[in-house]
C-alpha cells in the first residue's frame, strides 16, 4: 500500500508480486498531484480484492498483471487525470480486467490484454469522458466508446 503520505514525485513502484492477500493487492491512495508514479512489472496474483488499485493524476501502468483476483484485475478510481495504462495483462478476474471508475478521466488505455474478466473493460464515465481506448485486446466491454 502507497499512500499519500508515502509518495515522492516521479516514483517508481516495480517488479513486485503480491498474492493471497484478503483484500486487494497492490494499492495506490491519496496521492498527490502531479505524482507521476510508474507502476511496472508488477504482479498481482489471486488477491481477495482487486489486483492493481490506483486513485491519483499522470501516473503510468506499464507491463503489469492482474491475474485470478476476487475484484477487478486493474482499477482507476477516484478524481485522477491523465493516467496511462500500457502493455497490461489482466486475466480471469471476477470483476472488470480493467475498470475506470466515474471522475477518472482523460486517459489513455491501450495495447492491454484484458481476457475472461466479467466484463473486460469498463468505463463508467459518460461517453468514456476524454478517456482514450485503443489496440486493447478484449472479449467483452461497457461502453461501447471502448474500442
Amino acid at each position: 500500500r502507497v499512500s499519500g503520505g508515502d509518495a515522492f514525485p516521479g516514483g517508481l513502484l516495480a517488479e513486485n508480486v503480491a498474492t493471497g492477500n484478503t483484500a486487494t493487492g497492490i494499492l495506490v491512495e491519496q496521492v498527490p498531484h502531479p505524482f507521476k508514479l510508474k507502476l511496472r512489472d508488477n504482479r498481482a496474483v489471486n488477491n481477495g480484492g482487486s489486483g492493481i488499485s490506483l486513485a491519483g493524476s499522470r501516473n503510468q501502468l506499464k507491463d503489469n498483471l492482474a491475474v485470478d483476483n476476487q475484484g477487478d484485475g486493474i482499477r482507476l478510481e477516484g478524481n485522477g487525470q491523465r493516467n496511462t495504462v500500457q502493455g497490461n495483462r489482466a486475466l480471469g478476474n471476477l470483476d472488470g480486467g480493467i475498470w475506470v471508475t466515474d471522475n477518472s478521466t482523460e486517459g489513455r488505455i491501450q495495447k492491454n490484454l484484458a481476457i475472461g474478466n466479467a466484463p473486460d473493460l469498463v468505463d463508467d464515465n459518460l461517453g468514456c469522458d476524454g478517456n482514450t481506448w485503443r489496440a486493447n485486446d478484449f472479449v467483452t466491454r461497457n461502453p461501447p466508446c471502448i474500442e
